[in-house]
């Protein structure tokens, strides 16, 4: 019964070995993936720095430019709907 109980936990002394083991590997390749994250992440900051945006307040860069975006859009359709508009008098008036 001793002899069981030795090999019984020699055997679970080797699990747990192979799951540390395994446990830090995977430490090293998330704390590896973590580094090129940030790395990554400096350099989109650096990115947007360097095309005169605030990283920080990049939010609000995105917002303005949707606002601008949507006028522009609407200058559009009403320079549009005027040239119809023109055109169809055009074309009805004799």
């Amino acid at each position: 019964m001793g002899n069981e109980l030795a090999e019984e936990a020699a055997a679970k002394l080797r699990e747990l070995r192979t799951r540390s083991d395994e446990l830090k590997t995977e430490l090293v390749l998330a704390e590896a993936g973590l580094e090129a994250a940030e790395s990554r992440k400096e350099e989109v900051r650096r990115e947007i720095a360097s095309i005169g945006v605030d990283p920080d307040r990049i939010d609000d860069e995105l917002a303005r430019l949707e606002r601008e975006v949507r006028e522009a859009l609407a200058e559009v359709e009403a320079f549009l709907a005027e040239s119809e508009l023109l055109i169809e008098q055009r074309n009805t008036t004799p």
